[in-house]
């Protein structure tokens, strides 16, 4: 905590923007979002609903049926008391201008979370869009799901500097998020997505071309117990690689000793042992209730919440 309380002073103007690519927000502005999700949490007593939003409309667009995005969404509009919207389509996404989608539901919307399949789509809705627009997940990025685990990670070790995250598991829009926000706030990422063979995630590119002072924070592991070795923190999600299975003896073996989990619902017996899933250990759960704090944050600073009224 300490390392993003020197933030809290600072006025980011956050009011009116966009959220689409991790490049939208400077280090220092998720940094700040992660301090006011944890100044949310810290005052749940009070009711949110007292800042300044009344009449204000949240808009949740899904492309398909999310059982956990939906639960977040209730669970969010329940701490503001706003109205929330939920719509789930994705036909908007096979249209030429996506952009005339994201300007109708402005019309209506004060916010829009959007989770979408095609990443080209969801910036062009954005573009259209006259409203703040979040990107919770799309084929590149999973934003809200990144920021949690990372606001998460923010509790459990009160500091981000310095922690490694490893990834066990194919190339995929979670590990392009992790590789292009976890480098710029001074934490390293080792992966592993197939055994026997090196593999290029599509937005790897993004963190060697920022500069050699990121390029020392990532690095692609041959095998699991180079790239589990020191890791503070475990990422994975189901896969087929039966090679790359998490036991409890590798990671109590390799890992930092205070290692902890994140798992991608949902799971199979392929990728990691009972022993570990269902462990005090494990920080899904965590981070899922955190979620709605990060979605908390983000609707009180895009939205332009006013610093001098009572969290």
């Amino acid at each position: 905590m300490k390392s993003i309380r020197n933030l809290s002073k600072i006025n980011f103007a956050l009011k009116g923007r966009k959220y689409v690519t991790p490049d939208d927000l400077s280090p220092n502005e998720m940094k700040y979002l992660l301090l006011t999700a944890l100044d949310l949490k810290a005052s749940r007593k009070n009711d949110l609903s007292k800042q300044s939003f009344v009449g204000k409309n949240i808009t949740f667009l899904l492309d398909s049926p999310c059982i956990a995005m939906q639960a977040c969404v209730h669970n969010t509009s329940s701490l503001f008391k706003m109205p929330v919207s939920i719509l789930i389509s994705s036909e908007w996404e096979t249209k030429p201008f996506p952009q005339d989608t994201g300007k109708l539901l402005s019309t209506t919307s004060d916010i829009i979370f959007c989770k979408a399949h095609r990443q080209s789509k969801l910036e062009g809705f954005a573009k259209g869009a006259t409203v703040p627009v979040i990107n919770v997940s799309s084929c590149h990025f999973v934003l809200l799901q990144i920021l949690s685990n990372l606001l998460t990670l923010q509790q459990h070790f009160h500091n981000l500097d310095g922690l490694v995250i490893a990834w066990i598991g194919p190339p995929c829009p979670l590990l392009n998020t992790y590789l292009t926000i976890a480098p710029t706030l001074g934490m390293r990422v080792k992966f592993l997505c197939y055994s026997g063979g090196p593999v290029s995630p599509s937005h790897l590119y993004k963190v060697l071309s920022k500069g050699d002072q990121f390029v020392h924070r990532v690095k692609e592991s041959k095998a699991l117990a180079e790239v589990i070795e020191g890791a503070h923190a475990i990422a994975t999600t189901d896969h087929s690689e039966s090679n790359l299975k998490l036991k409890l003896s590798d990671v109590e073996k390799y890992a930092d000793r205070n290692w902890v989990l994140f798992h991608t619902l949902p799971r199979t017996s392929k990728e990691i042992e009972d022993e570990i899933f269902d462990s005090e250990r494990n920080l899904l759960w965590t981070s899922f209730s955190n979620q709605k704090w990060i979605c908390a944050a983000i609707i009180s600073k895009f939205l332009g919440f006013d610093e001098n009224d009572t969290i």
